[in-house]
C-alpha cells in the first residue's frame, strides 16, 4: 500500500496541474477514504453478517477499477497530457531508425 500513494500522486501530476489548495483537498479525501472502509467493514461484519467483508471488499475493488479507468480515459484529454504527447511525437519523429539485417544461417 505504501507504494501506491506516491504513484497516484505522481500520476496526478502528469495529467493535471495541482495547486496547493487542490492537493489539500485531495489529501483530506484520501484520509476519509482510508478511514471509512475499515469502519464500515467492522460495523457490518459484527452487526449484519461476516459475509459483508467479502461483499464490501469486492465492491471497493470494482469501484477502484472503474475510477482508475475513468481517470486514465479523461486524463488523456487534458491540456497537460496532450502537450506531453506532442513533445513525445516530436522526439520520435526526430530519431532515425536503423535497420539491421541479421543472418542466422
Amino acid at each position: 500500500m505504501s507504494a501506491i500513494f506516491p504513484t497516484v500522486m505522481s500520476l496526478t501530476e502528469l495529467f493535471v496541474d495541482v495547486s496547493g489548495k487542490a492537493m489539500s483537498a485531495m489529501l483530506v479525501g484520501i484520509a476519509f477514504g482510508e478511514m471509512l472502509p475499515p469502519l464500515a467493514l467492522g460495523y457490518l461484519t459484527t452487526q449484519e453478517h461476516p459475509s459483508a467483508f467479502v461483499i464490501i471488499n469486492l465492491s471497493l475493488l470494482i469501484i477502484c477499477c472503474l475510477c482508475a479507468g475513468l481517470f486514465i480515459h479523461f486524463g488523456k484529454n487534458t491540456h497537460k497530457s496532450l502537450a506531453k504527447q506532442g513533445d513525445e511525437l516530436a522526439i520520435i519523429s526526430e530519431t532515425k531508425t536503423i535497420e539491421l539485417e541479421l543472418d542466422f544461417d
